[in-house]
């Protein structure tokens, strides 16, 4: 329906505030909780790295969504075309990507249960 399309475009917004606006990792794996599956936030902190994580930010500069059909009612793609600037050890670094979000429905509220990143390179 339209208002299901609307909540998962407002939802959608917000995870790319969280997943490309924060001043540390730890800020945005608390940022991103309200709209990811337990599975999935459990998953992204394990897979963290081990370099000095409070020395990372991010700035999201600009986000557009496209929403994607889906056959399966309790699933939908959503894909994003994101400009953020990454800063790691003081250097920032504009990056342009593109974000694949697969929504289900969790509990009776649409969350995030899987992301495929995929970097945009400019000719």
């Amino acid at each position: 329906t339209l208002d299901e399309m609307k909540t998962i475009k407002d939802i959608n917004y917000q995870l790319m505030e969280a997943l490309f606006a924060y001043k540390s990792l730890d800020e945005r794996d608390e940022q991103i909780t309200p709209y990811v599956i337990e599975e999935t936030k459990n998953n992204m902190t394990r897979f963290k790295s081990d370099y000095d994580q409070n020395d990372t930010s991010s700035l999201l500069i600009s986000s557009e969504a496209f929403v994607a059909k889906s056959f399966n009612s309790n699933e939908i793609n959503v894909i994003n075309d994101v400009v953020s600037e990454l800063t790691f050890n003081k250097e920032a670094q504009k990056q342009h990507m593109y974000v694949k979000v697969k929504y289900v429905k969790d509990t009776g509220e649409w969350r995030a249960k899987s992301f495929n990143f995929s970097k945009y390179v400019e000719d």
